[in-house]
């Protein structure tokens, strides 16, 4: 899969793949948009979310990110939503 996905930054370029990423973040908005007025549709919605995580893996291609910093990142901001939560339903008693 990997190689594919650098096929598509090397045939298409990486400014198009980028800007192919944000259309792709936006039609997901589109879709969570539609679930949050009763209109949702779970195929699209999945859809969506698949085609994310794709230009979400060649954004990562593209640029210098370490994935064992990426890891670290998203566990710290894991732990500071769960503070926020905690101290929110502390606030709530």
């Amino acid at each position: 899969m990997t190689e594919i996905l650098q096929q598509a930054i090397r045939h298409y370029g990486r400014q198009h793949q980028q800007t192919k990423a944000v259309e792709e973040l936006g039609e997901l908005q589109q879709a969570i948009l539609k679930c949050l007025d009763g209109r949702c549709n779970l195929n699209n919605l999945t859809e969506e979310i698949a085609d994310v995580e794709i230009v979400l893996e060649q954004i990562k291609m593209m640029f210098p990110i370490n994935e064992e910093t990426l890891k670290t990142i998203k566990a710290r901001k894991i732990l500071r939503l769960k503070s926020r939560m905690d101290s929110e339903v502390g606030l709530q008693k």
